[in-house]
């Protein structure tokens, strides 16, 4: 709150993180009803207001970028009452189907170019895009942030695409899931282009939707079957995944399979509580939240 160290920052490059947890509470078993829901969405949209006019009482809104993003599709059959539906999408949070990896989003802010405001980008965004992105907003030159044992960053710069610079798709491949037990792939989503790759059971939660739900007195059970033995998937043609492509196009699902696979050797995922990671745990407790900890 000190008012000498906030006119400091207004000539320094500022990343703000700001995470609405109310909107999440209706999973962990808090009433969701339709009008609490609504609540929640007016405090979300409130709170986001009070930052953007402090931006514009401080002068920086010409230079501000500001990225509104769900993390995730609705939590259609998370244990509580939530009861999301993402109609006309397919599954929900969990799982690799576009009802729980296809999160809406928006930018804002005085950065946007006139021309831009208001209208839509079809090409695919990666949440993991955003690091390049707003690296390179920052002024930085190199984004790369290598580590010994980690694989190197898969982050596109989509400035060029949002601000209309460059209208072409900034990635055409997209590793939605890759999750191995026992040196075996159990979970898997990959999109290439206009396709996509599914695999594993999803978490049972692939159902497709109607336009209510649930349509019944109790709970789906989460016992959809998913893609035991692979799936492929047109999701430009086709968003709801309801027409599986594999045996009229073998050709394609089994390069979509083989390439999950070459990618497994890239893919680091590490452990939220530290069990594997004892240096991740430890920056964690010192900074009381999860930071970059390899050198």
């Amino acid at each position: 709150n000190n008012n000498n160290n906030n006119d400091k920052r207004a000539s320094t490059t500022l990343f703000r993180f700001k995470w609405f947890v109310a909107s999440r509470r209706g999973e962990r078993g808090i009433d969701f009803s339709q009008g609490r829901f609504q609540t929640f969405g007016c405090s979300c949209f409130c709170r986001a207001g009070n930052i953007t006019d402090k931006l514009r009482a401080k002068g920086l809104w010409d230079n501000t970028l500001i990225v509104f993003s769900s993390d995730n599709g609705g939590p259609a059959l998370v244990g509580g009452p939530s009861f999301a539906n993402n109609f006309p999408l397919r599954g929900s949070k969990g799982d690799d189907f576009e009802g729980g990896v296809r999160a809406g989003a928006f930018v804002t802010g005085g950065l946007v170019p006139a021309h831009r405001r208001g209208t839509q980008v079809e090409h695919s965004i990666h949440i993991a895009d955003w690091w390049v992105t707003f690296c390179r907003l920052a002024g930085v030159a190199d984004c790369t942030d290598n580590a010994e044992g980690v694989p190197g960053l898969d982050s596109v710069d989509v400035w060029p695409l949002l601000s209309g610079t460059n209208t072409s798709a900034p990635r055409v491949e997209t590793v939605v899931h890759l999750l191995q037990v026992n040196g075996k792939i159990s979970t898997a989503a990959l999109i290439n282009g206009d396709y996509k790759y599914v695999f594993g059971a999803q978490s049972g939660s692939g159902w497709h939707w109607g336009p209510e739900y649930p349509n019944s007195t109790k709970k789906v059970p989460a016992t959809a079957p998913g893609c035991p033995n692979g799936c492929l998937y047109n999701v430009v043609e086709d968003p709801g995944e309801y027409h599986d492509l594999k045996e009229s196009m073998p050709s394609v699902f089994s390069a979509l399979e083989a390439r999950a696979h070459a990618l497994i050797p890239e893919i680091y995922q590490s452990d939220a509580d530290g069990a594997k990671e004892g240096a991740a745990c430890a920056a964690a407790m010192q900074n009381g939240f999860f930071v970059p900890w390899k050198k």
